[in-house]
């Protein structure tokens, strides 16, 4: 009287196997297996299941990275573009009480973020954030204008001009999204430097 084959109750919907003869009793289904057809049933992940989850990891990254940078790179602009226009407000207000524009940041009634490291010279002063991996260049160049630099763009605010203008940098594709989200036509592929309605 040997072991009978075992029967499967609908289809695995229950992990148990019957036993039906000799010892009467209730068994899981690998124990099961391995007494009833010699299989040793191993516990644990194979290689190929491994090697999928890997692989379907890889494509989710892929697919978000892009979207990860472009955000990134537009809360830097939206940061960068609330400094640049409190230090342009600031540059208007002077005017108004010294009749000209000035390159003396310290003479702006205007707070900074903390961690800038400024460089002043004639004609132009420079504000460098290098955590944030942005600058800002308020210079006279022909007319005064504050630059504001990040990896992907320079957003131009010219002093007393109907528009300002964004450029966008090393061909970026990045720095092209962000120029379109400033207001920019940046349908001609070969353009660098669009004009963007007044921040």
């Amino acid at each position: 009287m040997g072991w009978e084959r075992p029967w499967l109750d609908s289809f695995f919907f229950f992990d148990t196997l019957y036993v039906l003869k000799n010892k009467r009793r209730l068994c899981r289904v690998f124990d099961c297996l391995n007494a009833v057809i010699g299989v040793k049933m191993k516990k644990g992940f194979t290689m190929v299941e491994l090697l999928a989850a890997v692989l379907i990891i890889g494509i989710l990254a892929a697919a978000a990275f892009p979207q990860y940078q472009k955000a990134v790179a537009k809360a830097r602009l939206a940061e960068g573009l609330a400094v640049g226009k409190s230090i342009v407000q600031a540059e208007y207000v002077y005017k108004m009480a010294n009749g000209t524009y000035t390159v003396d940041v310290n003479a702006l009634a205007v707070s900074l973020p903390s961690g800038g490291t400024i460089r002043q010279g004639e004609g132009f002063f420079q504000l460098n954030y290098p955590s944030k991996r942005v600058w800002y260049v308020l210079q006279k160049d022909g007319g005064w204008r504050l630059d504001f630099y990040t990896p992907d763009v320079v957003v131009q605010r010219i002093f007393d001009w109907q528009t300002d203008q964004c450029v966008v940098r090393n061909g970026s594709k990045t720095g092209r999204y962000l120029c379109a989200m400033l207001g920019a036509n940046v349908s001609d592929e070969k353009q660098t430097i669009f004009g963007i309605p007044k921040l």
